[in-house]
Order: structure tokens, then C-alpha cells, then sequence
């Protein structure tokens, strides 16, 4: 019923935690049964007939990890994935990195994709007004503005295509150095992956992007450096070395803290505690 008064109002509304399965009185909201009746539109909602209110939507979420919902489904539905993939992951960290080793390069890609971007948009404006100026234009050749409007668009999209191609090649360079730095990004996605399976031994233990983020840019902070800055392979391999000590020591120490609180819990515990992180309490 608070869905119906929802369309009625016009208000969005959420479901949350929904399975493999929609429910089926659900079905006209998602294939939109609309019908014309006393002059306006109108969807049935079980045994009501309601007023069709075009400033309702409707947002379905589930907190299945990996979903299977049968191929007609996607004909109802827009379906989003927000969950995180190795090669996205990948592709954040070796940003972060390559911001705090090489920030020129980082910096330098950012402009370089608004450019392209600008151009591409400016390409496809001069398009448009080349078609316009042919689709409005009796006869172009006796059309003396016409032809000028085609001659300054050519030379406008010549420029565009150099900066592009130009742009692009500096981009591939770019990316080549960046290269450079994806073993730390590699070892960054792994660790995280490994810290996230944590929850399939107990629901407590789950930890946020958002956390994993934070602690992967202090790593990138505290790592030592070498003596000669153009090693870059030296400082990779610190780099490595002080992720996987960071990013394994982190949530060991708030396991042991866990296991602790639960010790303590217990009355007359006999169960020692002997991690270095953790005080002996007599």
C-alpha cells in the first residue's frame, strides 16, 4: 500500500535486500501497464486502479554478491552494477600511485582527457552545423554563406583531429610510464580481495573501500624511499613490501582486539592471549 500512495504522490521509492525472485505484483510498475481511462493514464496495482504519475521511480537493490536473474528480467529493469571488479580496483590504485610517484604524469593524462573530451564535443558541433547548412541549403554551391560555413567547419575539425592525434600520442606515452607502476596496484587489488573474503568467515569482519583506500594512500606515505629516487624498481619493491605489511598487520590487529573482547567476555576464561598487540590482564 505505500508503494501505491507513492506513485500517487509522485515520490521514488526504494526496496531493499530484493532476491533472485520479484515479486509479481511488482510486474505492472516494471513493464509500465499504462491505459487511457477518463481522459488521463492510469496502471492497475492489484485490485486498485490508480492514476499514473510520471515523477515515480521505482529502485530495487539486493545484497547478493552475484545474482542470477533470469534474461527477462533486463527487459523490465535497468540492471546496475556497483560492485567492485579487480581491473576497476586496479585501475584506482594505479591512479593513487602514480599520483604520489609521478604527479606531472597523472596531472598531464587529467588535462589531456578534458582536452579530448572539449574537442571531440567541438568535432561533433561542426558536424551538426555542416548537415544543417546542407539540409537548409537549396543549391550549396550558389549558397555564398553556406559555403562559407563549410570552409571555416573544415578548417576547425582539421584542427581538432591534429590536436587529437597529437593528444593521443602523448596519452599512449603517458600510459606506457604509468605501466611502470602497476605491480603496486596489482599487489593493492589483491590484498584487498583477500581482506573483503574475511566476511565469509564472520559477518564482523568486513571492511570498507572507503577504509582500504585511506590505509593504502598512508602506506604510500610511510613507505621508505630509496637513496637514488630514479630507482624505480627499488622503490616498488618497498612499496610492496610495506602494502602487504600494512594492509595484513591492520586487520590482524583488530582480529586479535575481537578475540580479546571475547575472552574477556567469558567468565573464569582459560583461553590464552598471547598476541604482542594484546596486554596480559591478570
Amino acid at each position: 500500500s505505500d508503494v501505491y500512495k507513492r506513485q500517487v504522490l509522485g515520490n521514488p521509492v526504494l526496496l531493499e535486500s530484493v532476491g533472485e525472485h520479484i515479486d509479481p505484483i511488482l510486474e505492472p510498475l516494471l513493464l509500465k501497464q499504462l491505459f487511457r481511462s477518463g481522459g488521463v493514464s492510469c496502471i492497475r496495482l492489484g485490485d486498485s486502479v490508480v492514476e499514473w504519475n510520471s515523477g515515480f521511480h521505482l529502485y530495487l537493490t539486493t545484497q547478493l554478491s552475484n545474482p542470477h536473474y533470469l534474461p527477462e528480467l533486463s527487459t523490465k529493469v535497468a540492471l546496475v552494477n556497483f560492485m567492485i571488479t579487480p581491473e576497476g580496483l586496479k585501475d584506482q590504485l594505479l591512479g593513487l600511485v602514480v599520483s604520489h610517484e609521478r604527479a606531472d604524469l597523472e596531472a598531464k593524462k587529467s588535462q589531456l582527457l578534458t582536452e579530448s573530451a572539449e574537442n571531440a564535443a567541438q568535432l561533433n558541433q561542426c558536424e551538426n552545423q555542416i548537415l544543417r547548412v546542407l539540409a537548409e541549403a537549396d543549391d550549396i554551391l550558389e549558397d555564398e554563406e553556406g559555403v562559407l560555413v563549410l570552409g571555416e567547419a573544415k578548417l576547425i575539425s582539421d584542427d581538432v583531429s591534429i590536436k587529437q592525434m597529437a593528444g593521443a600520442k602523448v596519452i599512449a606515452h603517458i600510459n606506457t610510464a604509468r605501466a611502470g607502476y602497476t605491480s603496486a596496484a596489482e599487489i593493492g587489488t589483491t590484498l584487498y580481495f583477500c581482506i573483503d573474503s574475511l566476511q565469509h568467515v564472520d559477518p564482523m569482519y568486513q571492511y570498507s573501500l572507503q577504509w582500504f583506500m585511506v590505509l593504502f594512500q598512508k602506506s604510500l606515505e610511510a613507505a621508505p624511499t630509496p637513496g637514488d629516487t630514479k630507482k624505480i624498481g627499488a622503490r616498488l619493491d618497498m612499496l610492496s613490501n610495506h602494502l602487504s605489511l600494512i594492509h595484513i598487520s591492520e586487520p590482524t590487529r583488530l582480529l586479535s582486539i575481537s578475540y580479546a573482547v571475547f575472552c574477556l567476555k567469558k567468565k573464569k576464561s582459560t583461553i590464552p592471549i598471547t598476541h604482542p598487540w594484546i596486554k596480559q590482564s591478570r
